[in-house]
C-alpha cells in the first residue's frame, strides 16, 4: 500500500493564520509542551509518562471515523460522506 503524502505547511510569513491551524503547527507546539513537561518546567501542569498509554487508548476510543472514511479523512470529506 502506497503511503499518502501531505501537502506541505503553509508559510507562516505568508498566512500566519493558515500555518497556526495547520497540523504542523500543532504538532510543533505540542512537541515544545511536552518537553517542557518531561522536565517538570511547566507551571500549572505534571506529566506522568506512565499514563500516557491509558490516554491514548481513551483518545482512540472517542475518536468517531465516519462510515465510509477510508484512510485519513479531512472534516470536508466526513461532512460529505455523512450527508449521502
Amino acid at each position: 500500500m502506497a503511503k499518502e503524502s501531505l501537502p506541505g505547511a503553509p508559510d507562516p510569513v505568508v498566512d500566519p493564520a493558515a500555518y497556526l491551524r495547520s497540523i504542523y503547527a500543532v504538532r510543533e507546539r505540542t512537541r515544545l509542551v511536552l518537553d517542557k513537561a518531561k522536565k517538570d518546567q511547566l507551571k500549572h501542569f505534571q506529566c506522568d509518562m506512565s499514563k500516557f498509554p491509558a490516554a491514548a487508548d481513551y483518545v482512540v476510543s472517542i475518536i468517531k471515523v465516519p462510515p465510509g472514511c477510508v484512510g485519513p479523512c479531512t472534516w470536508f470529506e466526513a461532512v460529505l460522506i455523512n450527508d449521502t
